[in-house]
């Protein structure tokens, strides 16, 4: 059997595959080691082939996450832009109405009065329904739109809040139909601090009536009032007219930054919407129960009572002190509560009316009759927001008054005494500088100060010289008592000169139909203050009989000069109980007037008296009196005169004697 055929010499070397051991020996046979080897090669292949494709699943995965984030981050970017670009173009009225949700103002606390401003703290709640901004609610249906609006919701619900800010707030007043022009100042300048509030999602699950969405918030405000008192005034007093309030509302931009403004660090920060320029017409109509209506002639007097009032001569500082309370209706919702801390001053002046009487003859130059002139100066306690009154507690000083200045005290006077109202005008300091006229309330009836006149031992008798004119004397009592308010003042009369007519009987009936004989019938007032020092107590001239006479006057008693008075506290003759002043002087030498063509009436008067032993004489006219009230100055002094006062007496006249005395007067 032929052997296998054995290789030798340098024969080719047999090739090398991935099988074939590295160690083998010359012959090419593999030991057991080597088979071992190469079957755990076989179990561990090591191809280079393999790595590339590791590589190409890694790089696919890192491709797929980034084009989803980058799709993520584009359709975030095209939703913010979105909602961005809906903010961005929406009305600003529309989006005031509809988006933002304001309840209140609730509270109105005025924090501090500056001499160029005044510092409220506004409370409130608000809230800013964001689907509705955001147009949330218009988005449609299909897996975008409901991607979309999720995406919207959960940034809102990372955004949490935004914090608003405003420029200047300018209000205007509407067309001015009186001044037929578009007011160009404004009425009032606000500046409000920046205030962040909570966005809310599904404003459409709460109630209509439900506000527990809302956030209550508080903002420091700072107003400042225009300058010009009188253009407010006239504001105000056109909307009490109308029943409305009704103002343009300008603002310089109003700015929306998302987030809180602490929170700057946050991404969302970045994110802010700014309006320019944006306008709104704000209305508010009173409550129906307002007491005055269109056409009122003093729509802010018809809000405003006084209560009460008192002046008082405090003797500790030489100034006459007043109180006063005044209740005025709350025009504002019940909903609106506050308090005003800071005092505000009020300035109270006179003004005159359309025909202001003019001054009466005096020994100096008098100045012109200004149109107004400040008589007092009072002070707010703290001010509280009640409804459907507001207290107003005043208090302060009487000024002084000058001389320039007494024909408008006289006007006053004149209306008070004949319960007529007095024009006056309540100005305010900086930074209000509110002015508003008004009117002083008459008083419920006519006061009289002289109550009570009393002739104690009157003697008509000749005149000794002449042996024709007649003379009177006696002693003159006149009681007075000041109205409510006044009773704590303190007189001093020292001098009074009576200007009456003498009745054949009781004074007929008050007519009051022309110029004088209002004063002599006891009509309206003709009150003059005059100032006064030691060198001008010379009576001024007397005014003209009235035209024509009363009926059964017969006589005229005027004295040539002041007559001397003293005055001290005396039971009221009416009422025991009661304690007023009491003015004395006697009266010597007074010339006793016929009357013209009024003989026969005198003779009928002294016919009585001869056959009844008695007859009735009725006595009316004015009286003036020199004053001086503990508190306040008049002039360069501190004395005036009052003219006009009212006075009516009834007196007995009994017995006749053919001496030097021909008929004796005296008192029931």
């Amino acid at each position: 059997m032929a052997s296998p055929a054995i290789n030798k010499g340098k024969g080719r070397a047999s090739e090398t595959d991935e099988r074939t051991p590295l160690l083998a020996n010359e012959e090419g046979i593999v030991d057991g080691e080597s088979s071992n080897v190469s079957t755990t090669a076989d179990r561990h292949p090591r191809d280079g082939n393999a790595n590339p494709w590791n590589r190409r699943i890694l790089v696919g995965a890192i491709l797929l996450l980034s084009t989803f984030f980058a799709g993520a981050l584009v359709f975030a970017i095209g939703a913010g832009y979105h909602y961005a670009s809906w903010v961005a173009h929406v009305n600003p009225e529309q989006l005031v109405k509809q988006g933002v949700v304001l309840k209140g103002p609730s509270n109105v606390e005025v924090v501090n009065v500056a001499e160029d401003h005044i510092e409220l703290k506004v409370e409130g709640a608000v809230g800013i329904d964001a689907d509705w901004i955001m147009g949330l609610e218009r988005e449609g249906g299909g897996l975008f739109g409901g991607a979309r609006k999720s995406f919207g919701r959960w940034l809102v619900k990372r955004v949490d809040q935004v914090t608003v800010s405003l420029g200047q707030v300018e209000l205007y007043a509407p067309y001015s139909r009186s001044q037929h022009r578009i007011p160009t100042d404004p009425l009032v300048s606000l500046r409000a601090s920046p205030v962040t509030i909570p966005l809310t999602t599904r404003r459409g699950d709460f109630d209509a009536v439900d506000d527990s969405w809302l956030t209550p918030i508080s903002v420091p405000v700072f107003l400042a009032p225009n300058k010009n008192g009188s253009f407010i005034g006239e504001y105000a007093e056109e909307a009490l007219k109308v029943r409305r309030l009704l103002a343009t509302a300008r603002v310089d931009w109003v700015k929306v930054d998302a987030g809180d403004a602490r929170h700057w660090w946050k991404p969302w920060s970045l994110f802010e919407v700014k309006k320019t320029s944006v306008e709104r017409v704000l209305r508010y109509d009173f409550p129906s129960s307002k007491p005055s209506g269109p056409g009122s002639d003093d729509p802010i007097g018809s809000m405003v009572t006084l209560a009460n009032y008192t002046l008082s001569s405090n003797p500790n500082t030489s100034k006459l002190e007043v109180s006063a309370l005044v209740d005025v209706v709350n025009p504002l919702p019940h909903s609106i509560h506050g308090a005003v801390q800071s005092p505000f001053e009020f300035t109270i002046s006179l003004v005159a009316e359309a025909q202001i009487p003019a001054p009466p003859p005096s020994n100096d130059t008098t100045p012109a009759i200004p149109l107004s002139a400040p008589v007092a100066r009072v002070f707010t306690d703290p001010i509280h927001f009640t409804h459907p009154n507001i207290s107003l507690f005043l208090n302060g000083t009487i000024l002084p008054i000058g001389k320039e200045s007494l024909p408008l005290l006289s006007q006053f006077l004149s209306n008070y005494l004949t319960a007529r109202p007095s024009p006056i005008e309540i100005s305010t300091s900086a930074p209000l500088s509110l002015s508003i006229r008004t009117k002083f309330p008459a008083p419920k009836e006519k006061p009289k100060l002289i109550r009570t006149v009393k002739l104690d031992n009157v003697r008509i008798y000749p005149n000794p010289e002449t042996g024709e004119d007649l003379l009177a004397a006696g002693i003159i009592r006149a009681y007075l008592e000041l109205p409510p308010g006044l009773e704590s003042l303190t007189l001093d009369v020292d001098r009074i000169l009576p200007d009456v007519l003498v009745y054949d009987g009781p004074a007929p009936p008050r007519q009051g139909s022309s110029e004088f004989a209002s004063l002599w019938q006891g009509g309206s007032v003709d009150a003059s203050i005059v100032a006064t020092n030691d060198s001008g107590r010379v009576p001024f001239p007397a005014p003209p009989l009235p035209d024509p006479l009363p009926p059964k006057a017969f006589a005229r008693i005027r004295p040539l000069h002041w007559l001397d008075a003293v005055n001290l506290p005396a039971p009221d003759p009416s009422d025991p109980n009661k304690t007023v002043l009491m003015v004395r002087a006697e009266m010597e030498d007074v010339p006793l007037d016929i009357l013209p063509g009024r003989d026969a009436v005198f003779q009928q008067f002294v016919q009585k008296i001869l056959w009844k032993g008695f007859a009735v004489a009725g006595v009316r006219g004015d009286a003036a009196c020199g004053v001086g009230i503990e508190g306040i100055s008049i002039g360069n002094g501190t004395d005036m005169e009052l003219r006009g006062l009212p006075v009516e007496a009834q007196f007995t006249a009994k017995g006749w004697h053919f001496d030097a005395k021909i008929a004796e007067l005296s008192d029931d």
